[in-house]
């Protein structure tokens, strides 16, 4: 029998679909237009709003993701943000580069779409630092005004 745990003090706001075996730790707010895959932990205090969080992904307290794909087996430590990055350029669609395509989005803004295996971590001074093991094909451009 598959289950998701959600802890008591949680808040959950439709439009909302929770996968198998997801963890959702207490104080959390999930704002409308979030998609958990199965196997998906989030932590205490954190904030996802209009984001997709693929299988395995560990997203860990006091975080905020808005506007944001979150691919497999990804692990966003604790205090990170990934807000919604706004292109005031003129012109400014954010566009996404497959390795040989640029794609369209229809957006001005959005968060962050970490591949597979990355970590998100602070540096000493507070700032995000996003690191990945290896190189890979997923990039997050803007769009040349």
């Amino acid at each position: 029998m598959a289950t998701a745990v959600i802890e008591q003090g949680a808040i959950l706001k439709a439009p909302c679909i929770v996968g198998e075996d997801c963890f959702i730790a207490a104080y959390t707010y999930i704002r409308g237009g979030v998609w958990l895959d199965s196997r998906v932990a989030i932590g205490p205090s954190a904030e996802i709003k209009s984001s997709f969080i693929c299988d395995g992904s560990k997203i860990a307290h006091l975080n905020f993701a808005g506007n944001s794909i979150i691919g497999r087996n990804v692990n966003i430590e604790a205090g990170a943000l990934s807000a919604n990055y706004r292109n005031e350029r003129d012109g400014g669609e954010i566009i996404c580069f497959d390795g040989q395509n640029h794609i369209g989005t229809g957006q001005d803004k959005f968060g962050a779409l970490p591949a597979r295996f990355w970590r998100v971590a602070r540096s000493s001074n507070g700032s995000p630092l996003w690191t990945r093991p290896r190189r890979g094909n997923d990039f997050l451009q803007r769009a040349r005004g």
